[in-house]
């Protein structure tokens, strides 16, 4: 088993969401795992769970305080991570 700090941060719907808890996960989780953690635990209801599961640009997913390049599903968590799923606001 692992341990992640999940951080969910951005607009979603109506509403601003700040999210920070840890989970814990089977080893070789990926991001989709820790998520889907995080609204199995209530932090955020079904409605910001399937915003996020369906998000395009412009997101971020920070892994260590490193923005990801890859795509977040070809990430392995490990123990002590630090996650975030950062929704980015757009307009003038």
């Amino acid at each position: 088993m692992i341990e992640v700090e999940v951080k969910i941060i951005g607009m979603f719907g109506p509403e601003f969401v700040t999210v920070a808890q840890k989970v814990s996960l089977k080893n070789g989780a990926r991001p989709k795992d820790a998520l889907e953690a995080i609204y199995q635990a209530g932090a955020i209801d079904a409605e910001v769970y399937k915003q996020i599961k369906g998000l395009k640009p412009p997101y971020f997913v920070v892994l260590n305080d490193q923005t990801q390049d890859a795509k977040p599903q070809s990430i392995e968590l490990k123990n002590g991570d630090s996650m975030s799923v950062i929704q980015l606001l757009t307009g003038g």
